[in-house]
């Protein structure tokens, strides 16, 4: 469901029932509509690859949505920050994240991240160009036992 259509249907449906979201490449996906989304309360799964419109603002939103166990940002752009990856660290349930392509998400915010959700089983880095070897070497870790 695009954003834009899905910021419409929140108005006449009940989303409450929705458990995963597929809004890959929407140009339409703003914070705005990333606003709607503390209403899906059963919300899992997340997939805003490309959308380059969302902001940390945005994932501010979306860390309101307290069962969310995957996340998608790959290529979501320039928007997000670590500022952004504060946010996240809210989302206890978070297994999957792909932080792919976001240039400034740095060090400091993986780290932070790591130490807010120790539990996480999987963080993919790949051309993220801002991480530097030891953010990618503690994420490694995430899920193993110490």
């Amino acid at each position: 469901v695009a954003m834009s259509r899905l910021e419409d249907s929140m108005r006449h449906a009940n989303i409450h029932d929705i458990h995963e979201l597929n809004n890959r490449a929407e140009s339409a996906s703003t914070d705005a509509g990333l606003q709607h989304l503390a209403r899906c309360v059963q919300l899992a799964a997340l997939d805003l690859h490309s959308c380059t419109n969302v902001t940390d603002a945005g994932l501010h939103h979306v860390a309101r949505c307290a069962r969310l166990a995957s996340l998608n940002l790959h290529s979501c752009g320039q928007k997000v920050t670590d500022v952004g990856l504060r946010h996240l660290a809210r989302c206890t349930q978070l297994t999957y994240l792909d932080l792919r392509g976001l240039r400034e998400v740095t060090d400091a915010g993986i780290a932070h991240l790591k130490q807010e959700l120790p539990g996480c089983a999987a963080t993919h880095l790949y051309s993220t160009e801002a991480i530097l070897s030891t953010a990618s070497e503690a994420l490694a870790s995430c899920g193993r036992p110490h």
